[in-house]
């Protein structure tokens, strides 16, 4: 069944749509409206009006128009359905489902819980890593600061740290009421054994420097680990699984911080690494991605265009060895 229009009007109420759209790209403003070079075709000089008044954009260049809801589905490319739940998650108004939509309903609820869990251990992370005295996290520490990565950096990209002995956050995890279940579906668990889920769970992440990733709303959605000691011969980063909230082809290291200047620069300039961005970004170079590892697709590509436009610069900054020339 389609969602009542009473619920339709009431996230179309609940949505500023100047706040809405500010949040991918800048607006000026001008008199009563504001302006920006249209996202949905390539211009130079702005043609895209918002009007608060009216709650709707026009390009008078593209003629594109529309209200909040049509703006997320042509510029996140998504049907009707999911942008009215997209705005609904937004602005906290729940959607009846009935029978019909049984499946997307506990699927939408299981993305928040995600979420949720993700975002709480980010801050347990983020303070293991300041506030622990175990001997790794004074290693981490001075991993980070001979790095140029000072207290204030890390607290300005709430940088963590995993423990090396994986139960100690599990505990955590089960203290805050996670289940196994969730805990797996938010990707830092897994199960120890694939085919008896019984036999318990162990923490993906261990003994590794923790970078947050972020959606487009600035929500937690998965996680980068990454070794700093020498004598740890693993793999340099471990991303977190794909989930209900994270599609690693949809997702770029500080874009979520950078977006605003790569839409004024129409320029972007993609780093290999998590630190190397961070270091960037601290020293005003703030219109910087790193991708989650060195593969680009196509998808990271058109992700990017929404922001440069499609004359839009694109600088690849990779490392000078084998990983960042196969890049």
């Amino acid at each position: 069944m389609p969602i009542p229009e009473e619920t339709i009007q009431q996230i179309l109420g609940s949505t500023d749509i100047i706040e809405l759209i500010e949040g991918y790209f800048p607006l000026q403003k001008r008199g009563q409206d504001y302006w920006a070079c249209c996202p949905f075709h390539s211009e130079k000089t702005p043609s895209f009006k918002v009007s608060p008044t009216r709650q709707g954009y026009y390009c008078f260049g593209c003629q594109a128009k529309g209200n909040a809801i049509g703006f997320v589905m042509e510029y996140e490319s998504l049907d009707f359905p999911s942008a009215v739940r997209r705005l609904a998650d937004r602005a906290g108004i729940t959607i009846k489902e009935d029978e019909y939509d049984q499946k997307a309903t506990k699927e939408n609820l299981l993305k928040k819980k995600i979420i949720h869990i993700n975002q709480k251990a980010s801050l347990w992370f983020h303070e293991n890593l300041l506030k622990s005295n175990s001997s790794e996290a004074s290693e981490a520490r001075e991993y980070l600061r001979q790095r140029k990565i000072d207290i204030q950096i890390a607290k300005n990209w709430t940088i963590g740290l995993a423990p090396e002995n994986g139960n100690i956050f599990k505990n955590w995890c089960e203290s805050q009421g996670f289940n196994n279940e969730q805990m797996v579906a938010s990707g830092l668990m897994s199960y120890r054994d694939q085919e008896e889920f019984s036999k318990g769970v162990y923490s993906r992440f261990r003994n590794r420097i923790m970078f947050p990733l972020h959606n487009d709303y600035g929500d937690t959605i998965a996680f980068s680990g990454r070794v700093f000691t020498p004598q740890n011969k693993l793999a340099k980063y471990v991303n977190s699984p794909e989930t209900l909230a994270f599609k690693k082809s949809n997702v770029f290291f500080g874009l979520n911080k950078s977006k605003r200047s790569i839409a004024k620069k129409e320029s972007v300039i993609i780093c290999e690494g998590q630190l190397d961005l961070i270091r960037c970004f601290e020293n005003g170079i703030e219109n910087v991605v790193a991708p989650l590892g060195t593969a680009l697709n196509e998808k990271h590509v058109n992700l990017l265009k929404r922001f440069t436009g499609q004359q839009g610069e694109v600088v690849l900054c990779f490392d000078s060895d084998s990983a960042g020339y196969k890049a």
